[in-house]
């Protein structure tokens, strides 16, 4: 029975042991359970942790004959390596109904490592970017008990992100135009921290039209217009939005389009952003320059100092090699 005083341990870590509060949440049919450990709090979901045996130290349990099995040990050694480290736990690693394959776990260890609060996937044709981004949302979800995602993408990948989202991570997301997610972030902004949806929208259906400006508050101009003009409204409040994905993030390469004046509102009112493309290395110097600033204004600031990075990177590359 788990009530408040229960030591546990992660199943995942065996050594990292905390002891249960006795709060919890529902998440659909799943329950998380706050745990108190030595670096903080956290709610854990039920299956990834275990009451904790009396004997914790290694040599008493090889005294005692107390011993794991062959799984326990590739699953802990695979738990080192993808984490660098015993501290932290990658909370997505057999919560989703995918395959395991360790490339699409780096994407989610440079997330967390990260500075900033973002990251751009570029990995080629056919390697699961989709997938690489709802293990981020897992992961999110299960660190800090996230509850707001919206995808932007082109409009013929609308229902495959639904599709992927539903039968591989159990999310209900929904498919709105401009009006529909006005109404929804207008929602979350009274609700807050309690406000919870998954929303796919389009480039062509969210973006404003040509001759919207950011000064002007008429409301004629179109459903999406006034999403633009909300979204320009709420930039310096709290986020209305924990993670932003965009796919086929190369559309907004050119800052003067609609399209990526769009996605710099929706960045300017979310707490995280992947940016997913497969060919930003066809792209000049200038469109990369305008994807990772989109990311993190301060570190690429300036793109003469892009430019020269780049030119060192490459000059680097051809001497190793």
């Amino acid at each position: 029975m788990l009530q408040a005083g229960t030591r546990v341990r992660l199943l995942a870590d065996p050594e990292r042991i905390g002891v249960i509060t006795g709060n919890k949440r529902e998440r659909g049919s799943r329950c998380l359970w706050e745990i108190v450990f030595p670096d903080g709090i956290h709610f854990v979901p039920e299956n990834q942790f275990e009451i904790a045996d009396k004997i914790t130290d290694p040599l008493e349990l090889l005294e005692s004959g107390t011993f794991g099995r062959a799984s326990d040990l590739r699953q802990n050694l695979t738990y080192i390596r993808l984490s660098g480290r015993l501290a932290n736990l990658i909370y997505s690693m057999e919560t989703t109904n995918t395959d395991f394959y360790p490339y699409q776990f780096k994407p989610i260890i440079n997330f967390i490592n990260s500075p900033g609060k973002g990251i751009l996937i570029a990995d080629e044709v056919g390697l699961c970017k989709t997938i690489e981004a709802g293990l981020i949302w897992t992961e999110l979800r299960s660190r800090f008990d996230t509850r707001r995602l919206l995808v932007l993408c082109p409009a013929m990948l609308r229902d495959k992100w639904r599709d992927e989202l539903f039968l591989r991570f159990g999310i209900s997301a929904e498919i709105l135009q401009a009006k529909d997610v006005f109404s929804k972030l207008t929602i979350s902004l009274h609700e807050g921290e309690y406000a919870d949806f998954a929303i796919i929208g389009s480039f062509q259906g969210l973006r404003p039209n040509r001759d919207w400006d950011e000064e002007d508050t008429e409301e004629n101009q179109g459903h999406a217009s006034v999403l633009a003009n909300f979204l320009a409204e709420h930039t310096d409040d709290e986020p209305l939005i924990d993670l932003l994905v965009i796919d086929e993030a190369h559309y907004m390469r050119n800052p003067q389009t609609m399209t990526a004046k769009l996605c710099r509102l929706l960045k300017q009112v979310s707490e995280h952003i992947v940016l997913l493309s497969a060919t930003p290395i066809h792209l000049k110097n200038e469109d990369l320059y305008y994807l990772l600033n989109l990311i993190d204004e301060d570190t690429f600031d300036r793109p003469d100092v892009f430019d020269a990075m780049m030119y060192l990177t490459l000059y680097c590359m051809l001497i190793v090699h």
